[in-house]
């Protein structure tokens, strides 16, 4: 029996966590675990959390325009950690 997690509330939560620390900012969080199931263990790919594995986050913003995309990534990799410490292996960054 599959146990249905709801991840609707980790993604919230990193969606507001990035819109505050870019002033400003529209952030969209997708969770896209399910699409990479293929290439993960069974023990790494269930688990009883409510953390997705991996995710999309577009960002639109201004605030960063002086700053290279490392430095943009690395910003919102910080803010993430607490996610990836729970679960989350991958997060895939936008910004238009």
């Amino acid at each position: 029996m599959t146990k249905n997690i709801d991840r609707s509330l980790a993604c919230t939560q990193i969606k507001i966590l990035v819109e505050r620390h870019f002033n400003n900012a529209e952030c969209i969080v997708r969770d896209v675990s399910e699409a990479h199931a293929h290439h993960q263990s069974k023990r790494s790919l269930i688990r009883d959390t409510d953390t997705p594995t991996h995710i999309q986050i577009t960002v639109k913003t201004t605030a960063s325009i002086n700053k290279s995309r490392v430095e943009r990534d690395r910003e919102i990799y910080i803010l993430l950690d607490p996610f990836f410490q729970k679960g989350l292996h991958s997060a895939e960054i936008k910004f238009i």
